[in-house]
């Protein structure tokens, strides 16, 4: 048998051969018979093929052997039906499809279809065996960023002719529309009462390799999957029950590869649900992605993917496990294609005190959007979750440990350096989580609200000043925060048995401090020193405030008014006022220097320090005193904390 539009190129070497036998009843509208063909070579068609696809037909054998019986109805029996069955078996062995550039396409080394069945009474076709040996395919994307795939289907070099011969038929077509949607509506509902049944019961891949390239990288990237095995069971287009399908391989010829679960792929509307796994893929062969895409070059690490999807009708959902162990990054790459984020604090954020980032993604789409694509969105929630980490670094941190707390500062009281039961508290579940993210480093900088803490310091130093005046400043306790007895700050019967280590500094404010009694007549002396005012004066304007009523006694009642007057003002609320007024004139104008405010947030910052590294034992070359002098945060009384990558 040889095949050709040019007899002239025939030779007497076979490219295959072809037998058939059989009979035809004319009387009874039968007829039987059997065909075989053997060895056809495929090469001989490529004449047939160039016109139509960029693609070179290599090599390959192309074998059928079919039998067949039918009958045509007969008309004086209305009740017969046609009938038509068909037996056969194929193979197409040793077949090379090239591409444009003369490179493997597609290979393999035999396809077997057999025990092929066709019954036209029940309209059903079933196929028993598809079995692939060694098959091979090529993916390549070129610098353009075009795929092999894409360019084998030749253009149309006559696009002229197909519109005049689209414009002469038009009117023809236009004419018989009626007719054909008469005819249609009457046939549509027999032909999808009839809709040809299609089962396969087995298809099966042995040895199966595939190869894809992306040269339009810098550098380049390749990788194959190669020893792929498995089987496809029951396809069936009449059966509810869905196909099983289970695969493997393996990536690069070590990391194995794995797909399993049910698919039903003859449903209009199609139902899988499927695993893919992936386990122990070495990280490095994707350095061009990574160079390009991430900004940085892996220098070490293992992914393992789990995905598991299932989709019915239109709705996607899936589950995906990402397991990235001891990933280690190289130098930048500098890509212009680089995602804008901190990598290395996401790693760092990410991966267990093993060196494994584990992340569970749960996915969701709809495959009718015209955005969707499988890729899409697990890169999306990837992104998701390295933008979250690095966006909000410490509630990842709290989540680890079961926390609501927030853990990026710590507050302290106004003036005050040293931490509280709620500070330390938060501190303790800041070094859990650090111990769980070994690769984190904290950054530790003190900060100061400038009006309150200036306050607070400068009560502070006038509280000194007092004790000094008054003789109570001898002893340490008064640094300390234990509440001050105001009668022993008096004086009186006990003022002798009060020693002055009963006085404490930190709790002292105008409205504490006593009326009479050593701190009463140092607050007074330092008063007058500071400002020299009419004492008297003062008195009467404090009267005035505190009893406005008294104000408007007439003039020529004024020795009586006086008479009543000291009836009615309560001297000791008088007292008190002006004594309260008098410390918070002094208080406030003392000038405190930022130098000082410097001193309280650095004081701060180790206060915390001093508790991570001593009590919470996180390793002291985790944590890192930032310089306040320069850049003094003056809005939040207390410690901010900063994560960064090691």
């Amino acid at each position: 048998l040889h095949i050709s539009a040019d007899p002239q190129t025939f030779s007497d070497t076979s490219k295959g051969a072809l037998s058939s036998s059989g009979s035809v009843v004319i009387a009874e509208q039968t007829v039987q018979g059997k065909a075989a063909i053997e060895q056809l070579v495929l090469s001989q068609f490529q004449q047939y093929v160039s016109p139509h696809a960029n693609v070179t037909l290599e090599d390959g054998l192309f074998n059928l052997n079919v039998e067949f019986d039918g009958a045509s109805n007969n008309a004086a029996d209305k009740e017969n039906i046609d009938s038509l069955n068909v037996k056969a078996s194929t193979s197409i062995n040793n077949l090379s499809v090239l591409d444009d550039a003369s490179s493997p396409l597609l290979q393999w080394q035999s396809l077997n279809v057999d025990n092929i069945e066709f019954d036209h009474t029940s309209n059903q076709l079933s196929v028993d065996n598809i079995h692939l040996q060694a098959p091979f395919a090529r993916l390549i994307i070129d610098e353009a960023k075009q795929t092999n795939v894409s360019k084998l289907i030749v253009a149309s070099s006559d696009k002229s002719a197909n519109s005049e011969s689209a414009s002469e038929t038009g009117s023809a077509t236009t004419s018989k529309a009626s007719n054909a949607n008469v005819h249609a509506s009457t046939t549509a509902e027999p032909s999808q009462a009839n809709e040809l049944a299609i089962a396969v019961n087995t298809i099966s891949i042995e040895n199966g390799k595939a190869y894809f390239a992306d040269h339009s990288l810098t550098p380049k990237f390749a990788s194959a999957i190669e020893s792929l095995n498995g089987k496809v069971l029951g396809i069936d287009s009449r059966s509810t029950s869905p196909a099983n399908v289970d695969i493997t391989g393996k990536i690069d010829n070590y990391a194995p590869v794995k797909l399993a679960g049910t698919i039903h792929p003859l449903k209009d509307d199609i139902d899988l649900d499927l695993d893919f796994s992936v386990k122990g893929a070495e990280l490095t062969s994707v350095n061009p992605y990574s160079g390009t895409y991430m900004g940085y070059y892996i220098d070490k690490g293992l992914l393992s993917l789990a995905v598991q999807y299932k989709l019915n009708g239109k709705a996607l959902e899936g589950k995906n496990r990402v397991v990235i162990d001891q990933l280690t990054l190289g130098k930048k790459s500098n890509s212009e294609q680089a995602l804008s984020l901190p990598l290395g604090l996401a790693i760092a954020l990410l991966e267990d005190r093993n060196g494994v980032i584990d992340l569970g993604l749960d996915v969701s789409g709809d495959i009718d959007s015209p955005d969707f694509s499988f890729g899409s969105i697990i890169l999306n929630a990837i992104g998701n979750i390295i933008t979250k980490a690095v966006t909000a670094p410490f509630s990842l941190l709290a989540n680890l440990v079961g926390s609501d707390d927030e853990l990026d500062n710590v507050e302290f009281g106004f003036g005050e350096h040293s931490l509280d039961a709620d500070a330390q508290e938060k501190l303790n579940t800041l070094a859990k989580a650090l111990k769980k993210r070994p690769g984190l480093r904290v950054n530790i900088e003190g900060t100061v609200n400038a009006m309150s803490d200036a306050s607070a310091l400068a009560q502070r130093q006038l509280n000194t000043t007092l004790l000094t005046r008054s003789g109570y400043a001898d002893s340490p306790a008064t640094t300390g925060n234990v509440s001050t007895n105001e009668k022993s700050l008096a004086g009186g019967e006990n003022e002798s048995s009060n020693t002055p280590g009963s006085v404490q500094r930190d709790s002292i404010s105008g409205s504490n401090i006593p009326l009479e009694g050593p701190l009463a007549d140092a607050l007074l002396s330092y008063y007058v020193e500071v400002f020299t005012p009419d004492l008297n004066q003062e008195y009467d304007n404090m009267v005035a405030q505190l009893y406005p009523e008294l104000a408007n006694s007439d003039n020529e009642q004024s020795q009586k008014s006086a008479d009543n007057n000291k009836e009615v003002i309560n001297e000791e609320s008088v007292n008190r006022a002006l004594s309260i007024a008098r410390y918070n004139k002094l208080r406030n104008n003392i000038d405190i220097p930022e130098s000082d405010l410097i001193l309280l947030a650095d004081a701060r910052s180790k206060a915390v320090k001093g508790y991570l590294a001593n009590e919470a034992e996180v390793e002291a070359n985790r944590l890192f005193l930032l310089n306040t002098q320069h850049d003094l945060h003056t809005e939040f009384s207390g410690v901010e904390l900063t994560l960064e990558a090691k």
